[in-house]
């Protein structure tokens, strides 16, 4: 195994089994929360390519409008994190009750975002290509 993947696969182990008081924002990483929408974003709705945004303490989804946090439980129409203006919440069925306002805090303050907003990664997840054996998509490969 290269040290690098064993590297990954030891913080990922950390991230969903360390010893830790079981809560979401310690147990389910944003990180991977995150990702997991973005996968399940492209392969259920009529989009392209989506954004994982991760900042030096919080990560979210954006789809090219709108920035999805589910770690919090909502999403900001219009909005790509870290902005300045922050629209309305509006919150998500299913996802509503993760909210607490000492993590919104935290994340979207006007010093926290002024703080990450140089230091900002953009991980693009896009669908390249589809193979499913009809004869529209014969010609186009994923890999």
């Amino acid at each position: 195994m290269q040290p690098e993947v064993q590297e990954i696969l030891d913080e990922l182990k950390f991230r969903l089994f360390a010893d830790k008081e079981v809560g979401l924002h310690n147990k389910l990483s944003c990180n991977l929360v995150s990702a997991m929408f973005a996968n399940l974003f492209l392969s259920h709705k009529n989009k392209s390519k989506v954004f994982i945004i991760e900042s030096t303490n919080h990560a979210v989804v954006y789809d090219g409008k709108d920035t999805w946090d589910i770690n919090l439980g909502f999403v900001l129409r219009n909005y790509r994190y870290p902005e300045k203006h922050i629209p309305t919440l509006e919150f998500l069925p299913h996802f509503k009750h993760w909210y607490q306002q000492k993590w919104f805090d935290t994340y979207y303050s006007s010093e926290n975002r002024e703080l990450v907003k140089n230091n900002i990664l953009v991980k693009e997840l896009k669908i390249i290509g589809v193979t499913d054996g009809t004869k529209k998509e014969k010609g186009r490969k994923a890999y």
